[in-house]
């Protein structure tokens, strides 16, 4: 009998998934990027939940990939194709977006111009999934403890994980935006922010050294520079890097020694400050209500995450 409640214990402790496919990921650094065959070599694409509502492509893989331009648009002097992704993908275990079709934006990147797709061309590669692309899979599984990416229909979870509300900006009760707000909780204060896997900052070579990282591009958390500053008057104490991020329009780092996500306690985790003027931009366009920051690969490492997009909750497992 005692064998016998046991076996029970141990099943019922255990994630019950249908219809589960896992995604060809790829982590570098704790930033995961989807590893995509086509006639003419394998692509990597970026994949990022806080990121724009669809994806985009490169021109050259969209060659490779086969796909064609159904219309040009020219916005502030930069010409942008549209085209849908191939039915291809899904058999590589890619799940798709409906409102993906003809909404697939192409660039064409060019050395040293000052647009954005050219200019982050060196750590996207060949295409970019925002925030659409997590809303399609509906439940996904991000084992950073094991470098897997799962997504599923449908799930169970007990209560060896420990559970967080997300939430959506909605019109009428319908999402129109997919960047999920959640709360973390630093010195006894909840802090909102977004669930970000593709906050990426790029150290200066001082904090590379300083932190003695083996890269310059890596996986990041950030926070509006006023609430850092307000951390930093309480606690003078905590390690700062001047100018240590150089990427965003670039800001010094702060260290958090013990960050609270849901039951868990984690840290310490380097925040890179943003201007508040971005993330009230952001919290009125995108976001369901205020944010602070974000939070992403640097902290999200310790930790195996179920997100539910359906049910609008996040699972952390330590």
């Amino acid at each position: 009998m005692k064998i016998f409640i046991s076996a029970l214990i141990t099943f019922f402790s255990s994630l019950s998934w249908s219809s589960c496919l896992q995604a060809p990921a790829f982590f570098d650094n704790n930033r995961i990027y989807l590893k995509i065959d086509s006639p003419k070599g394998p692509l990597l694409f970026y994949t990022d939940s806080g990121g724009g509502l669809y994806p985009f492509i490169y021109s050259e893989a969209a060659e490779k990939l086969g796909m064609k331009i159904e219309k040009i648009i020219e916005d502030d002097g930069l010409k942008i194709g549209f085209s849908t992704f191939p039915s291809s993908l899904g058999a590589q275990h890619i799940p798709s977006y409906s409102e993906w079709k003809g909404s697939v934006k192409v660039f064409t990147p060019k050395e040293n111009a000052q647009d954005e797709p050219s200019q982050i061309k060196f750590f996207i590669h060949d295409g970019f999934f925002g925030a659409t692309f997590f809303a399609a899979g509906k439940v996904w599984r991000l084992n950073y403890l094991k470098q897997e990416l799962w997504f599923c229909d449908s799930f169970s979870v007990t209560k060896d994980f420990a559970v967080l509300d997300i939430h959506f900006k909605t019109t009428k009760g319908v999402r129109d935006t997919y960047q999920p707000r959640m709360e973390i909780e630093i010195t006894g204060t909840k802090v909102p922010v977004l669930f970000d896997t593709g906050a990426t900052s790029f150290y200066s070579k001082e904090a590379v050294a300083q932190l003695k990282l083996n890269h310059q591009i890596n996986p990041s958390s950030f926070i509006r520079e006023s609430v850092a500053r307000k951390w930093l008057k309480s606690n003078p104490q905590w390690r700062v890097i001047e100018n240590g991020d150089k990427f965003g329009g670039g800001g010094f780092l702060v260290e958090v020694p013990l960050i609270k996500v849901a039951n868990y306690e984690v840290g310490p985790i380097w925040f890179a400050t943003r201007k508040d003027s971005i993330y009230d931009k952001y919290s009125k366009e995108i976001m369901d209500a205020h944010i602070d920051g974000a939070v992403g690969g640097n902290l999200f490492k310790h930790f195996e995450i179920i997100a539910d997009y359906s049910g609008a909750k996040l699972y952390f497992r330590k």
